[in-house]
This record gives C-alpha cells, structure tokens and sequence, in this order.
C-alpha cells in the first residue's frame, strides 16, 4: 500500500513513555494512585480491624522492668499483575480509508495515532474495572481469554453489608450509623461515600433527610447536595461524596458492544481514607518492554507499551498496546462495602478458589497466597477531607 502504516520505534517508545496514565476526571482513579515496579509479582501486607491500634503503655515505677510488647500478625497477598492487552489490524483499516480518496498522508498518519491512542486507553479502562471492583467488592476476579483468577483483598466480614435503600422512607441516617458504628469499633474513620447519583438523588427526596435538616415542617422539600454534606458532617464527621456513573464498552464475541458501570449502581462503599489514596494501581513490565531494553528511569513512566509488527502473508501491520497491572489495598478494613438492594452481599472468598494464578496459604492454587507474618504495630492517621467530587 501507498501509505507506510509502520512507525518508526522511538516514535512508539516516545508515545508510551509520555502517555498520560492518570484520569482525574474519573473518581475510580483517585481512590488508586498509579505507580511501577520492574517486578512481574505484587506483594503487600496489610492488617484488619484494629491490629493498627497500638496497645497502650503502662505506667511503671522506677528501676521496674517495661512491660514487653506484643507484635502484631499481618497477612501478606502476594499475586501476578494481569497482562492486559488489544491488538488491530491497521493495514486493512488504513487501506479501507485509501480507497475512498482524498485522504493526505497527514490525515492517514493522524489516523494511525488515533488507533494507537484509542487501544492504549482500552488498557487503562481495563485497569480502571479492576479498581472499581476492589471498591464495591472488596474481591477481584477475571474470567477473559483462559484467565480465571480471583483475589480476595481481605476486607473483613463486618466491613460487608446489606442494607434496603430501595424504598421512599429509608432511614438512611440510622443506616450510616451502623456503618459508622462498625467503623468506630475497628479504630477507623470514615472519611467519606462513594455511590451513584441516583442514590444521592433519593436521599434529597427522603423525608427523613427532609426533616433532619429542615425541621418537622419540611417534609417534602427537596434538600440540595451541599446541605446532605452538611448534615453528614455534623452527624458523622465527614462530608466527602463521591459520584461515579462513569461506564466501559466491551466487545462481544459477536463484534456488538454493551456498556457496563464501572461502580454498581446498587452498592455504596464508605471509605476511611487517611491519606492522597485509599490504594496503589500497581504497574510491571510487559514482555513487550522487556524486549526494548533495560528497565530505566524513563521506564518509570512507561505504564502502557506501544508496539508494531508486519506480516508478510497476508499482508498486515499489526498495533498491539499492553500492559501489566494489580491493584493494590493496603488497608482492606478502611473499605465498609454497602450492597443496598435489600438482598444478601456476595462475598468472593479465595480461600477456596481454583484459580490457575491464585494461591492462598492452604491451598493448592498457583500464584496467590495469604500467610501470617509479623511486623510492628503501625499507628492509624486520623484524616478527614470535607470535599465533594
């Protein structure tokens, strides 16, 4: 063909070194900061309920021995990051494109970066599934393409609940009491809510809402956004609500597409952030980069891997982005999962998993496991952040 669909390497590495992997504008990537390592394995430990209180000193008289503490046992996940990856044919679309005329080779070229752009984002949407998931589930599991692994981050059992918001008078405030409650007894602080807006439009129409803020005599007023924050605040201590209605397309076998939430519409999950993050998207070096040389500073910044290729029969020129990618929950008892429809929370345990890349301490599973360590005591932040996003 008249037009050279290959490009140049250092152009490609260029574009995957300075691809802007952060989407502030969706709320799921600011529960998850993104960082690398050259590692193909994640490992973490973390702690439950209050295992992050320190037990208190004693006082002693002098020339008396201190009293001997006691080392908290974390547990540790250690899993493989998930080689996310999409390829196209761009010979057969640029060619397409060719045969309807007057198109320039800038337009063609123009083309090709936007077919580059467009599979590099589909791995960054991948990843953003993952962490929405860990949010509302407090699991991650994934049944693509022979995969069929499942993680279970540790979030305790009290930390999942069911509650029926599905009905006009729900008490929603005695509802994020008890939430609240279950938070207090673990030493957390819930420092905001993350739901959908249909949820946060029926607690503006709730006359139980109404009434908190309004007195007796404003039952049936609808409330604004700002003043649920403000009754959040002085009721709870917190005032973050966070909206995600974003959705992904997915491309079925039949090559039709469907749209999917990222964040369940019928699940609020209240979190006790202490710090920028609840977590770490964590990023590793695909096959694809090895190849391209050694791991160096610049590579730090190369979350998503851009490459090319030709055939020679038939003719093609295939873009294939791909990356490499865990999230990471330090502090599975920061999350309180809400399912609100009224029914019974799944809960995803790995304990007893299959899974060809999950191992968990006991079983026979392949790459995930969870086992008893020791490491200090660490002392819980006490942040709150009155923001709505």
């Amino acid at each position: 063909m008249p037009y050279e669909a290959m490009i140049d390497q250092s152009e490609l590495l260029d574009f995957s070194q300075n691809y802007v992997i952060q989407r502030p504008a969706n709320v799921i990537d600011r529960f998850f900061t993104d960082e690398k390592t050259a590692s193909l394995m994640a490992k973490w430990f973390y702690l439950t309920g209050n295992d992050q209180i320190p037990a208190v000193a004693t006082a002693h008289a002098f020339d008396t021995e201190a009293q001997i503490a006691s080392r908290v046992i974390p547990k540790m996940i250690e899993t493989k990051k998930l080689l996310i990856k999409r390829k196209i044919n761009q010979s057969e679309r640029l060619q397409l494109l060719e045969e309807r005329g007057g198109l320039n080779n800038a337009i063609l070229n123009d083309v090709l970066f936007n077919d580059i752009r467009m599979l590099a984002d589909s791995v960054k949407d991948r990843t953003l599934v993952a962490k929405a998931e860990v949010l509302a589930t407090g699991t991650m599991s994934v049944k693509e393409n022979d995969l069929d692994i499942a993680v279970d981050y540790g979030v305790p059992d009290e930390n999942k609940m069911t509650l029926d918001w599905s009905q006009n008078d729900v008490d929603y405030l005695g509802d994020i009491q008890k939430v609240v409650d279950v938070a207090t007894e673990s030493g957390r602080t819930i420092t905001g809510m993350i739901t959908s807006r249909k949820n946060i439009s029926k607690m503006m129409l709730n006359k139980n809402i109404q009434t908190a803020i309004l007195g007796t005599n404003g039952s049936g007023a609808m409330v604004s956004r700002m003043q649920i924050q403000a009754l959040l605040a002085e009721y709870f201590g917190f005032s973050e609500i966070v909206v995600s209605d974003d959705k992904y397309k997915v491309e079925n076998a039949d090559g039709t597409t469907t749209m999917h939430r990222y964040f369940p519409e019928d699940v609020v999950t209240f979190y006790a952030r202490t710090g920028a993050s609840l977590g770490v998207g964590l990023w590793g070096v695909t096959p694809e980069e090895a190849k391209q040389g050694a791991f160096t500073q610049k590579s730090m910044n190369q979350f998503i891997t851009i490459t090319q290729w030709e055939k020679p029969d038939p003719v093609a020129v295939w873009t294939k982005a791909s990356g490499l990618f865990i999230p990471v929950l330090p502090d599975p008892s920061s999350l309180f999962i809400c399912n609100i429809g009224g029914t019974k929370t799944v809960r995803t345990r790995t304990r007893n998993t299959k899974a060809s890349d999950t191992k968990v301490e006991d079983t026979k599973v392949e790459d995930t496991k969870v086992e008893d360590t020791k490491v200090e005591d660490t002392k819980k932040a006490n942040q709150k952040k009155d923001v709505i996003e």
